[in-house]
């Protein structure tokens, strides 16, 4: 209940007991709760019962920062011409799905024959078309596999990856990984996010880009309102279809919030959580 308006409530918890588990839809059951009661003006926080379980304390902590939080915010000021991050309605995030190749024979040492990076640039185009951004290491899977080769090749990955940047394609690096976009795509703009799937379609947690994980970062604040970073990592692993205990989900995780921070898009507050910024990013 609100302390200061009697028959008001400041906060929802969303709980995943035998209703949540009988939803059959990913959409339903992950965003149409949320959507529904954020519609109608609710402050949102989700709880997993594996949590409260294996924690409930750091669980009570969580829910009195987050309403801590809230009841700061009723209190500041909020100018009417500075607009909130992305307020439009969440919608369902598609599956990664890797791009449909015809296979086509080549040698080992056409890759690197001029005579060929036409053909080879036509299949990286393809690849871009469907599945940009993407890992230097998931592109030149895919542009190997194409052409009937050993994607497993030292080799001929190394020379993949000296032709990638001579192809003048924008490339964006990050610690481990670069990251290939097409030429339409601004990485600084882009706002979608893939969920992983099961089975021969499943993309590693390295092979996300930091502004696709810091995408699905935002959105789980839009729903949960405030967390702190390693909550708030967690749940960015789980939304892009990752099990959060996994330490590469982890830091996919991490990445996606540490990259929103640096683009202004998520801001610390007072008392140490992770909340969206007041202004677009």
């Amino acid at each position: 209940p609100h302390p200061s308006r009697p028959g008001d409530w400041l906060l929802a918890i969303l709980l995943d007991g035998p209703d949540y588990g009988a939803i059959p839809r990913t959409r339903e059951r992950e965003l149409g709760r949320a959507e529904l009661l954020g519609n109608m003006g609710w402050n949102l926080c989700r709880v997993w019962t594996m949590d409260w379980w294996q924690d409930r304390e750091q669980v009570l902590e969580q829910l009195l920062r987050l309403l801590d939080v809230l009841l700061q915010r009723e209190n500041e000021p909020q100018p009417a011409s500075q607009p909130r991050e992305e307020t439009s309605k969440p919608s369902e995030p598609p599956l990664y799905t890797p791009a449909s190749l015809t296979v086509m024979g080549i040698r080992d040492s056409e890759v690197s024959d001029p005579d060929f990076r036409d053909r080879i640039y036509r299949v990286v185009e393809e690849v871009l078309e469907q599945e940009a951004p993407v890992s230097f290491s998931q592109l030149t899977d895919r542009v190997l596999t194409a052409f009937g080769l050993d994607a497993g090749d030292g080799e001929l990955r190394d020379t993949c990856a000296v032709l990638w940047r001579r192809l003048g394609l924008r490339i964006t690096r990050e610690t481990e990984e670069h990251y290939v976009w097409r030429l339409d795509q601004d990485p600084d703009r882009y706002r979608s996010f893939r969920r992983a799937q099961p089975g021969e379609h499943w993309r590693e947690p390295g092979d996300v880009s930091c502004q696709e994980s810091a995408n699905a970062a935002c959105t789980v604040l839009r729903q949960q309102i405030a967390l702190v970073p390693d909550e708030l990592a967690a749940e960015t692993a789980r939304l892009l279809g990752y099990d959060p205990e996994d330490e590469a989900a982890l830091d996919c995780g991490r990445r996606g919030t540490d990259c929103a921070q640096f683009m202004g898009r998520v801001q610390e507050s007072p008392v140490g959580t992770l909340v969206l910024a007041e202004r677009r990013a």
